[in-house]
């Protein structure tokens, strides 16, 4: 099992942010997978989404 060198990591992170991806982080994984998480998108906004729609779903219904 071989990780990633610095210039392949180097070299997804330019790749993702010309793809227009906002880069966060990055994650390697033992495997040397490598998880390039966007700032755009993050659990916390997911959740602040679904609160925000069961928020316009309560006052609808009220």
């Amino acid at each position: 099992m071989s990780y990633p060198t610095k210039a392949t990591v180097v070299r997804l992170v330019k790749a993702a942010e010309a793809a227009g991806i906002a880069v966060a982080s990055l994650h390697i994984k033992p495997d040397g997978t490598i998880v390039i998480l966007d700032k755009t998108e993050s659990p916390r906004d997911d959740f602040q989404r679904w609160q925000e729609s069961k928020a316009s779903t309560t006052s609808a219904d009220a």
